[in-house]
């Protein structure tokens, strides 16, 4: 028996972004979603509005997430000066 790894295919690539202290939303409409905090804090929430507390998961400077998301994935900072990117399959 043969067995072949397959690899989901990247439909959309956001690069290195800002994030300030407001929160943002990124359209996820049912897809998976590997998001990056590349540097500085940021706070992710799939549920609903994104805030700098216990109510969020926070992402430190090089860890990663993958999810799979219903609606948006809303992500926050407590500082300027952060970045992530992402990549929707």
């Amino acid at each position: 028996m043969i067995t072949r790894e397959d690899f989901r295919r990247p439909k959309t690539i956001l690069g290195v972004t800002a994030l300030d202290a407001s929160a943002d939303a990124i359209a996820v409409g049912g897809r998976d979603i590997t998001f990056v905090c590349v540097s500085g804090n940021i706070w992710v929430n799939p549920t609903t509005t994104a805030v700098a507390n216990t109510t969020a998961f926070l992402l430190s400077a090089g860890q990663a997430i993958d999810w799979n998301v219903d609606g948006n994935l809303s992500i926050i900072s407590d500082v300027t000066g952060v970045t992530y990117e992402y990549i929707l399959y």
